[in-house]
């Protein structure tokens, strides 16, 4: 009987799939960084014709190169082989991804796209929290914030918004920005932004 090569039609159709979507997945964080198949071949020490072939789904690349192709483009193995998610996604709360955590301020990451395109973050604020003493922009294109409890301000460039409950303000994320809760009450917020920045 002889064997079946990795490439041969007659492999198991489970096994294409996940190079095909391996594939796709290096393609696209290969093209987030903006960098060419070359620039990629070069640091990871293949061929350009190589790269193609990986994103292609036409070879599966050894542990050691996927290694250093995830390390080249920002990744880890976790996220290069989260493949097979469901179009939906459930994040429980015990779940949730802690971003920042502070004696006044709680925040945690509720969802985030595996796309990179979105990431919603749900933040607890007490009375005097900010953001810091300087407005900041990290990247995003777009952020909307939402308050589901109490009030805050928020500084985008020259402007101040005052939100309170059932406000939503929605901005250029390249634009500085930041926040304060000068009421004298807990405020709960949720803020979006697209793409995904942390």
């Amino acid at each position: 009987m002889q064997a079946t090569k990795p490439d041969d039609p007659g492999e198991g159709s489970g096994e294409a799939e996940v190079r095909q979507a391996l594939g796709e997945r290096i393609r696209a964080l290969r093209l987030e960084k903006h960098m060419s198949g070359r620039k990629l071949a070069e640091l990871v020490g293949v061929s350009s014709g190589y790269i193609s072939q990986v994103e292609r789904g036409q070879v599966m690349p050894s542990v050691g190169t996927l290694l250093k192709l995830v390390s080249c483009l920002g990744s880890s193995m976790g996220e290069l082989f989260d493949v097979g998610s469901p179009v939906t996604r459930v994040v429980r709360k015990e779940e949730r991804r802690v971003y920042e955590s502070t004696p006044t301020r709680f925040e945690a990451r509720l969802s985030s796209g595996d796309d990179g395109e979105l990431e919603v973050f749900w933040g607890r604020m007490l009375p005097g929290d900010d953001s810091g003493e300087h407005l900041f922009a990290h990247g995003s294109k777009a952020e909307s914030v939402y308050v589901l409890a109490g009030a805050v301000t928020v500084f985008v460039g020259d402007e101040r918004h005052d939100l309170r409950e059932g406000d939503c303000l929605t901005f250029p994320g390249s634009l500085a920005h930041g926040w304060r809760n000068e009421s004298g009450r807990p405020a709960e917020l949720l803020w979006i932004n697209t793409p995904a920045t942390y």
